[in-house]
């Protein structure tokens, strides 16, 4: 059993050091800093992003950015921009409330 002690021990530094890393490496930015770290395509989803305000339904988020790809389930609608970046929308009784845009090395943004 003391090899069980000691890989829980290895596996719970090792989550730290990512979670740690993670915070450290993608910073937390405001839509201005992180545009500009963005690429073209990437500020053409920002411009969409700019028409969308909180209470919007997914219809008209639809409407905006098309039709997000099926996750099955209950996931929220996601859309994939590229191979290092997604917007996430996250409704509450059918309205937006939040979006969170992560790009992996870069930044995230959300938006209340």
């Amino acid at each position: 059993m003391g090899w069980v002690k000691k890989l829980s021990a290895i596996a719970i530094v090792l989550g730290a050091m990512a979670f740690v890393s993670f915070k450290v490496f993608v910073p937390k930015l405001s839509l201005n800093e992180a545009s500009l770290k963005m690429d073209s395509e990437e500020q053409q989803y920002l411009e969409k992003l700019n028409q969308l305000s909180s209470g919007a339904t997914l219809d008209h988020v639809t409407e905006i950015f098309g039709r997000p790809p099926d996750r099955g389930g209950n996931a929220r609608p996601t859309w994939r921009i590229n191979s290092r970046s997604q917007i996430a929308t996250y409704f509450k009784d059918g309205h937006l409330f939040k979006i969170r845009w992560m790009k992996i090395p870069g930044f995230i943004v959300e938006v209340p």
